[in-house]
């Protein structure tokens, strides 16, 4: 985790905002503002300054509180917008 930390510093990238992504399972977002779309085959989210796509296949938003999500499903592609 120290890594990640150190890598995201280094890019400049806000630690607030980040994405884990954890094929054949789901992903976990921080920073989510908001959701803005939500079906079974696409999610979309604003995040800071961004909007976050996901797309794939039996998706499902099994939490989202305190600007934490995390979607459940077969996730194809996650992609900002």
């Amino acid at each position: 985790m120290e890594l990640l930390h150190q890598l995201l510093q280094e890019a400049g990238a806000d630690m607030r905002e980040a994405v884990t992504w954890i094929p054949s399972f789901g992903a976990y977002l921080q920073g989510v503002k908001r959701v803005d779309e939500f079906s079974s085959e696409r999610i979309c989210a604003a995040a800071g300054r961004s909007r976050l796509v996901i797309v794939g296949e039996n998706l499902a938003i099994e939490k989202y509180f305190g600007g934490d999500l995390f979607v459940k499903g077969e996730i194809k592609a996650i992609s900002y917008e």
